[in-house]
């Protein structure tokens, strides 16, 4: 059947964790508040009624971490819906886009869930060979420690190098039948 919705990805070339090690935890971070639902990132695209869904993750890699930012929306709403990302992450950078009790909620929560994963062996297994092959025994040890000390300052710096005014790749999805209503 005709797919009715739009699915639109954004993708930035993020930090390299051997590189800016210090940027792979400000993104976890950022990651971690615009995902939840009382980030202005959600409330701006979807309890607006923009998107139906939208999220905004980084995933630490040694060569290149990708940046993604992911959204499906109405074909009516497609042009609005993608200003409307692009206004979002340039006024990340304002001090009210994100709360002070936000940061520290989600550092001590992504802390928390990094302790839980711990204590399953067969979560522990596979994380620790996966931080051994991507960065280090030492990166996985110190992840809590360092997650911890990201700052606002780090955050914004983290947007300013990799996300705002950068090369991007972006996708869309759509059904051909609806492809012409959207300009493509």
């Amino acid at each position: 059947k005709p797919v009715n919705a739009v699915s639109l990805v954004i993708k930035w070339q993020g930090p390299c964790v051997s590189k800016d090690e210090k940027a792979t935890y400000a993104a976890d971070v950022l990651s971690f508040i615009l995902d939840q639902q009382t980030s202005k990132f959600h409330k701006n695209l979807v309890e607006s009624g923009l998107a139906f869904a939208a999220n905004f993750g980084y995933y630490t890699l040694d060569h290149t971490g990708p940046i993604t930012l992911f959204a499906q929306t109405s074909v009516q709403n497609f042009d609005a819906c993608k200003t409307a990302i692009f206004k979002e992450i340039d006024d990340m950078l304002a001090d009210d886009y994100f709360t002070e009790e936000q940061l520290k909620n989600a550092k001590t929560i992504l802390a928390i869930d990094e302790q839980y994963d711990r204590e399953r062996p067969s979560n522990f297994v596979h994380t620790v060979g996966f931080w051994w092959a991507v960065a280090s025994t030492d990166y996985y040890l110190n992840y809590i420690e360092n997650l911890n000390k990201v700052t606002r300052q780090d955050i914004d710096q983290y947007i300013k190098t990799y996300v705002i005014d950068k090369p991007y790749v972006m996708g869309v999805l759509i059904s051909s039948e609806q492809k012409e209503k959207i300009g493509l």
